[in-house]
């Protein structure tokens, strides 16, 4: 895919982005370095016309030669521990730290502009969920809960 084409599908996408309204829906994190590099490697500012990034303006930031996948380690807690070792569940076993931000250092993207970048550049998902937080509102528990069972 040339890079105009996958610029303006992805203008799309952030134009578009919502969080499902429902709970038990998919969402995945996306880093916003990653973002940010991929908008360089891709020429997105210049190409789809949008405003740089404050961050962007405030540094000089070389464009990459190699983009890589989607890696959010970065923004991991190294200190979990937790191990699950069901493979479906793996995604449980990934807490992101304490300090990180929301719109800051990641990014809460909808399914299909998740499976968009991951066929493209693939990497490591890092799903979690959205839930009902009273009758009325529903949200994404980022920070995974531990939950401990007494003997």
């Amino acid at each position: 895919m040339e890079k105009r084409e996958e610029c303006l599908a992805v203008k799309e996408f952030l134009q578009m982005q919502q969080i499902p309204d429902q709970p038990g829906v998919p969402v995945y994190i996306l880093p916003a370095n990653w973002l940010k590099r991929w908008r360089l490697y891709n020429e997105y500012n210049t190409i789809v016309g949008a405003e740089a990034i404050k961050e962007d303006m405030e540094e000089e930031l070389e464009v990459p030669d190699y983009l890589g996948p989607i890696d959010p380690t970065d923004l991991l807690d190294p200190t979990f521990n937790l191990i699950d070792t069901n493979p479906h569940e793996y995604y449980t076993n990934l807490q992101l730290r304490r300090d990180v931000e929301e719109n800051k250092d990641f990014y809460l993207i909808n399914e299909q502009f998740w499976n968009y970048l991951y066929q493209r550049y693939g990497g490591i998902p890092l799903p979690r969920f959205t839930i009902l937080r009273n009758e009325t509102t529903v949200g994404v528990e980022v920070w995974l809960q531990k939950v401990n069972f007494a003997n």
